[in-house]
């Protein structure tokens, strides 16, 4: 049983990798013995297994014994760790089977689903190895990304029975394929088209089959979420729709009715044991066809989250005249002939991409990003439009607030972290939105009204302009256009705007706007690069087009790449070497180092803001100090709240430290840090020391993109160190100024002035070399400065608790995730977070630090050949590869499939002989000299270890417990290792 054969669909499509077994080959009937097991490892070539000859393998287990942890969406908030049993995963595939019934025929899968989602686990992994006969086809979810069509030629190629994917895959097939295109694509052979996931969409599915001449009863929507695994209900070759009354349907009634104006899909019947009840408010079960929250019963519904009771209680929810403990999944629908219907989604969320976002994360956000709005008078949720959810934001505002203005600003902090933008932002009169007896929003009611055009609307992203003309406007100029043979940036900027138009219909774009900013999404960008590719036939590289979203930025991009010309501009760094003369002190300093008390820190929400508030409060707390912490929020009650989440989530808070804090609301990119103005003035007078922490880190940007934050936010910080009271200023810059040829092979001392800012590798780097500049310079006119460069900062000394952002990190988990380390001569500077802060508090109050730059990096190197021991003797096999050939494999991973595939734009750089980062950070690399530091930490306790097997085994520790790489080999993995000689 199991694979017949496993098809690894990568660029091209034909050059496959096929793996074949025979079901008489012992090593089949071994595969489902030791299914679990086989789960702990990465791959298995089944035509090297060797047939076994011994006892039985079996691995004894209780059908109660956790198997693995199946984590929710967490948006903003920490994901909770769904506890899947052997029973809940057997208990879920035997459902399957008894609906789909993949015993009985051939069949062959194609499916990008990423892995690590529990449908493309489920049905990607699981299913194709109980069945009798498969074949499975998989894409690579970052090629499926890039260009969507490959889904639909590997399913026509290889006639594929079955796919899964949700309802925006198939209802953005239709939008990118024309009827003279769907002409090539042969479905007939499908089965069941798997739709789970999203909202299921009847117009999505019509479209689509009509488009691939594909029977409506091959579409299988189906319902579940990781609480049960995967799957509650299905459908299979049994396609159910319902005409409900519109009107009832507002009113929270399932009234069937011929043309009643909405179209529900069934998302399927329960199977094995499953129950699934719709239940009132007053926890009684519904009549049959009646709306309710559903309730969940059976095999497959899991125990509860991880080590969360309190979130757990939602699976002991009991019904009235029932017997046992349900789940409750928070949805909306009725049960009507035996077939579930989904009428919404839970009032506290909205469903993008698949993802389940709770509109009070969404508010926090907004909060965080000092958005002008009171957030008690937002309503967020999503309506269908055009096959798929949209989501739309509502809220109270003033009549002469800058609309235009605070929408581009909700869209930027959203496309930031969630990763879509809204559709529509909406702003209506204060006090119009509809609310409760206590005053709270009415979301379902809201959402009616705007449908219903019912909202006294004050603006409106969506209709400030003529959408529906604005939209056939565009498409009509769209085959206008004929580029000449070497077009210029004004020849492709028609295309490019007709592009927004098109895809963001009623926005009003300038050659400066953002198309994230504007209502784009991820879906929505990488759509537009498939647009552009196929309009011009061209390749595009999404960072080019990420890192710059607009008109004028795609449009420069494409014309360069077209003539041949793609390269980057040269910034004069020393030209933005300037501080304005007001930033200068007023007066003379009151008080020494140690005297200092009252000590406003910047970057506080970050990694190492966390350890720095705690060193300062260890350090200090005993002598009344008090420590101003600034950051984004929009109260200090917000923004304390932000400080105490951060620090708890890197194990550093204690509650006393609450007394020494002080939130300072504010914002690095504004002028005087964001501060209002009166707190502004008053802290000026107050405060006797800045540690300047806050930066943007980024590995992929240039410098243009961070010099607002890194470099304006840094002159900022310098003029506020120069207003009312004299105040020693503590720049926290990064040992990546070093990183340019002018050190190159040197031993660098840390007075060294930074003369040239030539050939940096990163636009990071270049950032911190002007910064560093810029305090130079206020130190020049009289303010007294510390420099502290630290090395690649990693995690702590005790535990190991870390950010999976950086490099370093990031380095260590995509090679044990690769299964293989690159043969390079490289050093690793890893320089714990905790040691960092400690050295840079304790520097700081002494007298000698002013004036001076301290290298803070571990001089306890670690060459790269060491780490790959290392990690072996831990337990984690990884091989090695040549340079070339370990970036090869890394550029074949998905972003899903390894972290560091994100950053292989670092590794493949093309610079001139020497320049490559490989050299930069290996034998070109300067030697660090940390005289400046050893003195002045003499005798303080506070040295810096080497990262032993001890320290590292903390890092992979807490990288597992947050789930980014697996345990070590075991016995267990001894034994497959001898089974399979």
């Amino acid at each position: 049983m199991g694979f017949q054969k496993l098809i690894l669909c990568g660029l091209g499509v034909g050059n496959l990798l096929q793996i074949k077994t025979s079901e008489n080959n012992a090593a089949g009937a071994l595969m489902r013995q030791a299914f679990f097991q086989v789960l702990t490892l990465k791959r298995i070539y089944t035509d090297k297994i060797k047939p076994y000859h011994g006892p039985e393998l079996l691995c004894a287990h209780d059908a109660d014994d956790l198997l693995y942890l199946q984590y929710t969406s967490g948006s903003t908030s920490a994901p909770k760790g769904v506890m899947v049993t052997y029973k809940n995963v057997m208990s879920c595939i035997d459902l399957c089977l008894e609906i789909f019934d993949f015993n009985r025929e051939k069949q062959v899968l194609a499916s990008w689903v990423p892995f690590y989602h529990n449908i493309g686990l489920v049905v990607g992994i699981f299913l194709p190895v109980f069945a009798n006969d498969a074949h499975a086809c998989f894409i690579p979810t970052l090629q499926f990304l890039q260009k969507p069509t490959v889904w639909l030629e590997v399913m026509s190629r290889y006639r594929a029975t079955i796919t899964t994917g949700p309802n925006s895959a198939y209802e953005l097939c239709t939008r990118l394929v024309t009827e003279e295109e769907a002409q090539k694509y042969d479905l007939s052979s499908m089965t069941h088209f798997i739709n789970g996931s999203e909202f299921v969409d009847f117009y999505t599915i019509d479209k689509f089959c009509r488009l691939f001449r594909v029977s409506p009863d091959s579409f299988a929507p189906g319902y579940g979420l990781s609480e049960c695994v995967c799957v509650a209900t299905l459908s299979s070759r049994d396609f159910r729709r319902v005409d409900i009354s519109l009107d009832a349907y507002r009113e929270g009634k399932f009234l069937p009715e011929e043309d009643g104006g909405k179209s529900i899909v069934s998302v399927g019947r329960p199977a094995i044991d499953m129950k699934v009840v719709a239940v009132r408010g007053d926890g009684t079960a519904c009549r049959d066809g009646e709306i309710g929250e559903i309730y969940l019963q059976g095999s497959n519904v899991c125990k509860g989250y991880w080590k969360n009771p309190q979130e757990s209680k939602s699976f002991a929810a009991s019904i009235a005249g029932y017997e046992g403990q349900f789940y409750r999944t928070g949805d909306m629908g009725a049960v009507y002939g035996g077939q579930l219907y989904l009428t919404g989604r839970i009032k506290e969320m909205i469903i993008i991409g698949g993802r389940n976002i709770f509109p009070n994360d969404i508010i926090l956000l907004l909060q965080e990003a000092g958005v002008a709005l009171p957030m008690n008078a937002i309503a967020l949720f999503s309506v269908s439009q055009n096959g798929g959810e949209r989501p739309v934001l509502c809220a109270e505002c003033e009549p002469a607030a800058d609309f235009k203005g605070i929408a581009a600003q909700i869209n930027k902090a959203v496309s930031h972290t969630f990763g879509f933008s809204f559709m529509d932002v909406v702003f209506v009169e204060t006090g119009s939105l509809p609310r409760t007896d206590n005053q709270k929003i009415k979301t379902l009611a809201a959402r009616d009204n705007y449908e219903a055009n019912r909202l006294k609307v004050l603006f409106s992203t969506q209709k400030h302009g003529d959408a529906a003309e604005g939209k056939a406007a565009a498409e009509a100029e769209r085959k206008k256009v004929v580029l000449p043979e070497n077009p210029s940036p004004e020849d492709v900027r028609p295309i490019v705007r007709n592009m927004f138009e098109l895809l963001l219909p009623g926005t009003e774009f300038g050659p400066e706007d953002s198309f994230m900013e504007k209502g784009g999404d991820s879906l929505r960008l990488m759509e537009l690069v498939c647009e552009l590719e196929n309009d011009l036939d061209i390749n595009i590289d999404l960072r080019e087009i990420a890192a710059a979203p607009t008109i004028e930025g795609i449009s420069g991009y494409i014309s360069a790449l077209l003539n041949g010309d793609v390269k980057s501009r040269k910034l004069d760094l020393r030209a933005e070497c300037r501080l304005d003369e007001d930033v200068r002190l007023q007066s003379g300093y009151a008080c020494s180092p140690r005297e200092c008390r009252n000590i406003l820190v910047t970057g506080t929400t970050g990694f190492l803001g966390a350890y720095l508030m705690r060193s300062l409060i260890r350090q200090k707390g005993g002598s009344g100090i008090k420590v101003y912490c600034h950051g984004r929020g929009s109260s200090t009650e917000n923004l304390m709240e932000r400080i105490e989440k951060n620090m708890r989530r890197f194990h550093c808070w204690e509650e006393e430290y609450r007394k020494y804090i002080i939130p300072v609301p504010g914002d690095l990119n504004l002028p005087n840090l964001g501060i209002a103005s009166g707190l502004y003035e008053s802290l000026s007078q107050e405060i006797d020391m800045v540690i300047h922490n806050g930066a943007i880190l980024n590995f992929v940007f240039p410098y243009t993109q961070m010099k607002r934050t890194n470099v304006e936010g840094t002159i900022e910080a310098l003029r506020f160190a120069c207003r009312g009271r004299a105040k020693y200023f503590h720049y926290i810059s990064s040992y990546s100024v070093y990183d340019n040829p002018s050190h190159f092979e040197r031993h660098v001392m840390e007075n060294d002035p930074l003369e040239s800012p030539d050939g940096y590798f990163l636009g990071y780097s270049e950032t911190k070399w002007v910064a560093e500049k810029l305090v130079r310079i206020a130190q020049e006119r009289g303010l007294r400065v510390s420099i502290y460069r630290p090395g690649d900062i990693t995690g702590t000394l005790k535990d190991g608790i870390w950010k999976l952002e950086d490099l370093i990190s990031r380095s260590i988990v995509g090679c044990i995730q690769m299964g293989c380390v690159p043969e390079i001569e490289v050093n690793l500077h890893l320089t714990p977070v905790d040691y960092v802060a400690d050295a840079i508090v304790c520097i700081a109050f002494q007298t000698a630090s002013a004036g001076q730059a301290f290298n803070i990096i571990n001089g306890h190197l670690m060459p790269m050949k060491d780490f790959y021991a290392l990690l072996n003797r831990l337990g984690y096999r990884v091989g090695h590869l040549p340079f070339e050939q370990w970036c090869q494999k890394l550029e074949a991973c998905s972003n899903e499939e390894n972290v560091l595939r994100i950053l292989s734009c670092l590794f493949t750089d093309k610079r001139q002989a020497g320049e490559n980062m490989v050299e930069r950070f290996g034998v070109r690399q300067a030697e660090f000299d940390t005289g400046n530091t050893d003195r002045l930490l003499a005798g303080s306790g506070i040295t810096c270890p080497p990262v032993d097997a001890a320290l590292m085994k903390s890092y992979l520790r807490h990288f597992y417990e947050c789930g980014y790489i697996a345990k070590p080999a075991s016995g267990l993995a001894g034994v497959f290792k001898r089974l399979l000689g």
